[in-house]
């Protein structure tokens, strides 16, 4: 596996990891509301981090889905940045490299191999 799809990769479950433990921490702090809408707005990059599993072993499809999942959390992100929300910076800095890696042409080569 190249170097890029290991690092999007990481970077993702890093990310996921991040916002669940973070949800934790606010369904115990300040109400299970907050947690769940935090889980929520997160929702692309929990199925991402799912995905992101497969990478060693799945095809084009998975890269394609990924991108666009992660493109979606961007959109979510600028939302959250916009509204004056902070917590929504590091998931769309996050989903902005993951989309810079899976879309360079050492990624693109891996995903799209030709497998026995």
């Amino acid at each position: 596996m190249p170097g890029v799809v290991r690092a999007a990769q990481v970077v993702i479950w890093v990310l996921a990891g991040l916002t669940v433990l973070g949800s934790i921490i606010l369904i115990a702090a300040v109400n299970p509301e907050t947690g769940g809408a935090a889980l929520g707005v997160n929702i692309c990059l929990l199925v991402a981090a799912g995905m992101a599993f497969r990478f060693g072993s799945a095809g084009h499809g998975i890269r394609v889905t990924c991108i666009v999942l992660m493109s979606v959390q961007i959109l979510f992100g600028l939302g959250g940045t916009a509204s004056g929300n902070p917590g929504g910076l590091l998931p769309m800095l996050g989903a902005i490299a993951t989309v810079i890696l899976l879309s360079q042409s050492a990624a693109g080569a891996w995903f799209k191999r030709p497998r026995a």
